[in-house]
């Protein structure tokens, strides 16, 4: 197995560019189209985060860090949220710049791929239960006409769970330690940019953001997974280094 590097990703190629302008509109379209609004902070939830982590983690941190700060920036300007695009920019770009390049100072030298242990199973199961529970008692609190809604993201949680425990090869640890870092980032980032726009209020945006991260990384676990174990990253590296060779 090849593995994309920090050097790779930073070098613009034609390989390059056309999987960070993908990842890129992938990271609009999930945070644009899957919006559950937000009336007491004037913020709303969305999947963005999902791509996010998919992205930094398989392809590294610059363009983790681009595809997150633009996708994410511009699916505000297009919504009703343009006031959080600015804030959006900066955040989301630095989510995806940390979450990357620690994942890849972890995995460095190392292949991700290794069997599942049964301490990483369990673990990964109670975590996983824990915080599908806690979107459903979230969605009672704050949003009981659209309680339906967080039903099918507890749902959603459970199956990429699942799916993961079935056959698990990633390195959980290394993934969910980025993942938790880059959460560092984005949650006190809102509610920071939050304060300035709507004062107390922004403390609403918190659990919320919080459930976001944790959604992001157990549906992103099953797809990284994948596009690692397919010829997806191998061939990334292939033609960029042969465009770069040409060049």
């Amino acid at each position: 197995m090849i593995i994309v590097t920090n050097k790779d990703a930073t070098k613009l190629n034609p390989t390059t560019i056309a999987i960070t302008a993908t990842f890129t509109a992938l990271t609009f379209v999930a945070t644009y189209f899957l919006q559950i609004s937000l009336p007491i902070s004037g913020g709303y939830f969305n999947l963005g985060e999902v791509v996010i982590y998919i992205t930094a983690l398989a392809f590294g941190p610059w363009i983790g860090a681009f595809a997150g700060g633009i996708g994410s920036m511009l699916a505000d300007i297009a919504s009703p949220y343009a006031v959080w695009a600015p804030g959006t920019l900066v955040i989301k770009g630095l989510e995806g710049l940390v979450v990357g390049l620690l994942y890849a100072r972890l995995k460095r030298g190392k292949s991700s791929l290794e069997p599942a242990k049964p301490k990483d199973i369990v673990s990964l199961l109670i975590f996983g239960f824990l915080s599908s529970a806690s979107i459903i008692i979230f969605g009672v609190a704050f949003f009981a006409d659209g309680l339906v809604v967080w039903i099918i993201l507890a749902i959603l949680m459970l199956v990429a769970i699942m799916l993961a425990v079935y056959y698990i090869k990633v390195n959980m640890y290394w993934i969910t330690f980025s993942v938790l870092a880059g959460m560092l980032i984005m949650v006190p980032g809102y509610l920071i940019y939050g304060f300035f726009l709507k004062g107390a209020e922004a403390l609403t945006e918190v659990p919320v953001n919080i459930i976001q991260c944790l959604v992001g990384m157990y549906l992103a676990i099953p797809v990284y997974q994948s596009l690692y174990k397919s010829k997806i990253l191998e061939n990334f590296v292939i033609q960029k280094k042969a465009q770069e060779t040409a060049s």
